[in-house]
């Protein structure tokens, strides 16, 4: 099984079951890391979402939907459509302000995205 018992992993599947994503067998990625590729993947053609993933990944704090609005620029609603949507599984929401919910996810932006 894929998930070698991650349940990292685990929650992304689940998630993107709930999601109506494609799960056949040979569709899952072999680790957590590929969910958060799908998540990315038009990442070049996002710009907002890249800077969104920027200042989350730098920021010492949680963020609201206000904060990420005023700070880039963008609208609230663009900032949800844009760039919370699209990773929302990977966030953790604490009342309205958003972080990453697992640190790997934190690695993979630093170390794959930016």
């Amino acid at each position: 099984m894929a998930s070698a018992g991650n349940p990292l992993y685990l929650r992304a599947s689940l998630d993107a079951i709930e999601a109506g994503g494609d799960l056949s067998p040979d569709h899952l990625p072999d680790a957590v890391e590929g969910y958060f590729r799908r998540a990315t993947r038009d990442i070049s053609a996002q710009p907002l979402l890249r800077e969104l993933l920027a200042l989350i990944a730098i920021c010492r704090k949680n963020l609201t939907v206000r904060e990420l609005s005023e700070i880039s620029g963008a609208s609230q609603r663009a900032v949800h459509l844009e760039a919370i949507r699209p990773i929302r599984p990977f966030l953790l929401e604490l009342g309205d302000t958003y972080s990453f919910f697992h640190e790997r996810f934190h690695d993979f932006v630093v170390r794959e995205v930016l």
